[in-house]
């Protein structure tokens, strides 16, 4: 982007636009980019448990169909991130390191770590994140065009 100011009232003109795409219009944009991104990041970590995860003994249906995963946009006066968080009865993290912990035929008195694919959680977002670096760019060309007055 090129931009060419001449006077005082074209500086002053261009940094109040400047001001106003970073005060509301810049947030507003980056937090709608990433809320619509958001549903499509969680059907890929659904679909990676159900495809990644053992489906024998229904590991991969129960973490898949039952566990809570959220993608809330958050925003402050100086960033706007987004969190892909996860909530089950089993231990997520560990999970996702490559190990589930289950009782021996619901003994619970006797519990046994179990080795899984690792990354079943973390892969998808890693894989997703070109596609979303190429949609928050979109979103900055286009505010950029409106400073501009395009």
């Amino acid at each position: 982007m090129d931009i060419t100011v001449r006077g005082t009232e074209q500086l002053t003109s261009l940094a109040q636009r400047f001001r106003e795409a970073a005060n509301s219009g810049l947030r507003d944009e980056l937090r709608n980019t990433l809320s619509t991104l958001g549903p499509g990041i969680i059907d890929s970590v659904r679909n990676s448990a159900r495809t990644t995860l053992p489906r024998r003994g229904g590991l991969a249906a129960l973490i898949a169909d039952t566990s809570e995963f959220t993608a809330p946009v958050v925003t402050t006066p100086t960033e706007v991130k987004l969190s892909v968080t996860a909530r089950s009865n089993v231990d997520i993290r560990l999970l996702n390191d490559g190990t589930v912990r289950h009782p021996l035929f619901g003994n619970r008195q006797h519990w046994y770590n179990e080795t899984v694919k690792p990354g079943w959680f973390t892969r998808p977002l890693a894989g997703i994140g070109p596609r979303v670096s190429e949609e928050l760019n979109q979103t900055l060309e286009t505010v950029a065009r409106k400073i501009e007055g395009k």
